[in-house]
C-alpha cells in the first residue's frame, strides 16, 4: 500500500510540474522518439491501394541464408510493440534476430475502412454481409507479389522463414491465408481472430481440421499459434 501511495504521489507531482511548465519550454525541449534501426515508406499497390510499410532490422551481418521475417498487420498500432517484444526476447534468450515488417496505412486514410477491406475474406459468399469487406485475396496478392519482393530488395531475408502475425481482423486474415494459401507464410500467429465475422463462416469451414492436411500437402513444417478472445470461445 505504501508503495502504491508513493507512486501515486510521484505521478501526481510529475503531472503538476508538467502542467505548470511553460508551453514554450516544452516545445523547445521536445524531441521525436524513433525506434533505432527502423524505417518506413509508402507503397501503392497495383490495385491502387496505399500502404504504410514499417521495417526494423537486426544489428550485425545477416546469416548466410538471410534473416527470418515477421510480418505484422495493423502496423500503425502493432509495429512498435512487436519490435520491442522481439528485441527483448533476443536479449534474454539465444534466439536468432529477425527483420520485422509492419503493414499499415498512411495517416490521411481511415485505417478502420482500409483494414476492414484488406483483412476479411468472402469465404465463398457471393457478396460480403458487411459493405466494404471481403478483400483478403487481393491483399494477399499484394503481399506476395509486391511487398515481399520489395522487402527482399532492401534486406537479406530468408524466404523459407516467414511468420505472419495478426490480431482481430488481422487474425482472421492469418487463418484465411493458412487455410487457403498455406504457402504464403511458414508460421502463423492469429490473436483473437474475429471468428464471429460473417456469422462464424470461417469457423464453420473447420479451420482446425483443415490445417493439418493443407500443411502436409505443401510439405510445410511451420507452427501455428491461435489465441482466443471472448468471441472465439466454444469455436
Amino acid at each position: 500500500m505504501r508503495t502504491r501511495t508513493a507512486l501515486g504521489i510521484l505521478f501526481a507531482a510529475a503531472v503538476t510540474v508538467t502542467a505548470a511548465a511553460p508551453a514554450e519550454a516544452l516545445a523547445q525541449t521536445a524531441q521525436v522518439s524513433v525506434l533505432p534501426d527502423t524505417t518506413t515508406w509508402e507503397m501503392t499497390s497495383k490495385a491502387g491501394h496505399r500502404y504504410q510499410i514499417f521495417a526494423a532490422w537486426p544489428k550485425g551481418e545477416a546469416p548466410a541464408g538471410g534473416w527470418p521475417v515477421v510480418y505484422v498487420l495493423d502496423a500503425n498500432i502493432m509495429f512498435g510493440t512487436m519490435v520491442d517484444a522481439v528485441r527483448a526476447m533476443e536479449r534474454r534468450q539465444p534466439s536468432q534476430p529477425a527483420v520485422i515488417v509492419g503493414i499499415g496505412y498512411p495517416q490521411d486514410l481511415d485505417a478502420r475502412i482500409e483494414r476492414a477491406r484488406d483483412l476479411t475474406a468472402r469465404l465463398g459468399t457471393p457478396e460480403p454481409t458487411l459493405p466494404g469487406t471481403g478483400g483478403a485475396e487481393g491483399f494477399a496478392d499484394f503481399v506476395e507479389s509486391e511487398l515481399k519482393p520489395a522487402i527482399a530488395a532492401r534486406f537479406r531475408v530468408d524466404p523459407a522463414r516467414e511468420t505472419i502475425f495478426g490480431h482481430s481482423y488481422g487474425g482472421h486474415f492469418v487463418l484465411y491465408t493458412l487455410v487457403n494459401r498455406p504457402g504464403l507464410f511458414d508460421n502463423w500467429i492469429a490473436a483473437s481472430p474475429s471468428l464471429w465475422f460473417e456469422n462464424r463462416l470461417l469457423a464453420s469451414h473447420n479451420v482446425r481440421d483443415r490445417i493439418g492436411p493443407k500443411l502436409a500437402a505443401t510439405g510445410a513444417t511451420g507452427r501455428v499459434l491461435i489465441t482466443a478472445g471472448e468471441y472465439e470461445q466454444g469455436v
